[in-house]
């Protein structure tokens, strides 16, 4: 459930697509809404001695002000000093416990897709809480949903989430799982081996255990559209994702801090979705989520 909504804002375009989608989201859900700034300060300070910039912190606090006034009137302001803007909003969320840190596409991306700049990249890394990525110029409302399904904890909670956004804005939600069908390769001495011998069995037990899963998942009672392709995964959800307005897509934690790992499949998600990426870590302790 989504009680406090972050969005990161320097008064790029980018932030500014957040701060509006967070809003939207905010007022759909009934969660508290929160705009953070964070400005550059190189120094490191002795803990409960550091002094913010007052010139430094004033103009960042116009800039967000500006925008939740435009765009968020609802949502607060918080504006703080780190050595790295991501390791800011990663503080931030912490401390406020967030439940989604909400941040905006670098420029030089195409209109309506997603492009992770390094913030947003580093952000996603070190964030306590599911990580959303806006497509540049998005519109703030979402009317089509898209969840990718593997079955791992991880995306059963994606799709846990994409069931409460979706509900909570009258989306239409589609579900999506990808059979990987690429050869399996194995490296030996002198070259490179394709076994290609029993594959055709393998892709079709693969295809009947993901459908069962699908089916399982989501049942047919839920009235939720389903869908299963062969291929690639990242391939298969970004062409999934045409035309919808948020991609949900779960990712691992990993280490004694349990940060979130993007897959190979995550990461190229938040770099070539034709939408806005949520990703979604697998909590410290993972509740019952096969069932909707």
């Amino acid at each position: 459930m989504l009680t406090k909504i972050l969005a990161g804002v320097d008064g790029s375009p980018g932030s500014r697509d957040a701060a509006a989608l967070a809003a939207a989201l905010g007022s759909a859900m009934g969660a508290t809404v929160e705009l953070v700034g964070v400005y550059h300060d190189p120094r490191v300070h002795r803990p409960g001695r550091h002094h913010p910039d007052p010139q430094a912190a004033g103009a960042l606090e116009a800039v967000v002000g500006a925008i939740r006034d435009d765009l968020a009137p609802a949502a607060t302001v918080r504006v703080l000093a780190d050595h790295a803007p991501a390791r800011g909003l990663q503080r931030a969320a912490e401390d406020d416990g967030a439940s989604l840190l909400v941040l905006g596409s670098s420029e030089g991306g195409e209109t309506g897709c997603v492009r992770a700049g390094r913030v947003a990249k580093q952000a996603i890394r070190s964030a306590p809480c599911p990580v959303l990525v806006v497509a540049r110029d998005a519109a703030p409302v979402l009317r089509r949903v898209v969840a990718g399904l593997d079955g791992s904890a991880e995306s059963q909670l994606a799709l846990a989430a994409a069931r409460e956004l979706a509900g909570a804005t009258d989306a239409e939600l589609r579900v999506v799982a990808v059979v990987d069908d690429r050869f399996p390769v194995s490296h030996v001495p002198g070259g490179v081996v394709i076994d290609l011998a029993d594959w055709e069995r393998i892709v079709e037990a693969d295809r009947a255990h993901t459908q069962a899963m699908l089916e399982r998942l989501v049942p047919e009672a839920e009235g939720v559209e389903r869908e299963l392709r062969e291929g690639d995964p990242t391939d298969g959800l970004v062409t999934a994702a045409i035309g919808a307005d948020l991609l949900v897509v779960g990712s691992r934690r990993w280490g004694r801090l349990s940060r979130v790992v993007l897959g190979s499949t995550s990461e190229d998600l938040v770099a070539l979705s034709p939408c806005s990426v949520l990703v979604v870590p697998r909590p410290d302790t993972e509740p019952d989520v096969s069932s909707p």
